[in-house]
């Protein structure tokens, strides 16, 4: 039983880590396309909610999270594309700036006779990595997403051909 539910799990492994290593758009497209239904859901039940609980004139501060609930899953659902490629714009924007301050602190240890070399260079790297995140979102997700199943595949390998290293 245990040996069959490892060689299950890996070849779950081995399948998901094909599908973003060949296919990494589409996979996140039915992953966010799923979370769409959900947030969806999850909105209209969060309405009918707070309709049912207040017998007069819902409370109009009450359905502004449903309503953001419901628009974000609408977004999901219909344009996953533009949230694949938002998220990392983001996403870039924060690592450049999180960059930005720990170099301003490298820079203040320095002065004050510590810090290293690579104390300083850790927070370059941050910085260029959060450019290139943000200059290239789309790419840089796709990258990602098939590191991602490289590693998985990896992982399912381990599993099924070296089950006791794996433990």
């Amino acid at each position: 039983m245990f040996k069959s539910y490892h060689t299950l799990s890996a070849i779950a492994l081995a399948i998901l880590g094909l599908i973003l290593l060949i296919s990494p758009g589409s996979a996140i497209a039915t992953v966010l396309r799923i979370a769409g239904i959900v947030l969806i859901v999850s909105a209209v039940l969060d309405v009918l909610g707070i309709r049912k609980a207040s017998i007069s004139v819902p409370n109009s501060t009450a359905m502004i999270g449903p309503i953001g609930m419901f628009i974000v899953g609408l977004l999901c659902f219909i344009a996953p594309g533009l949230i694949v490629s938002i998220f990392p714009f983001f996403m870039g924007i924060l690592v450049f700036l999180a960059g930005i301050r720990e170099l301003r602190q490298a820079f203040v240890l320095r002065k004050a006779g510590g810090g290293t070399a690579a104390g300083i260079l850790v927070p370059v790297l941050t910085i260029i990595i959060g450019i290139v995140v943000f200059l290239n979102p789309f790419r840089t997700v796709t990258y990602l997403l098939k590191l991602i199943g490289v590693v998985l595949l990896f992982n399912a390998i381990q599993i099924l051909f070296f089950p006791k290293q794996a433990r």
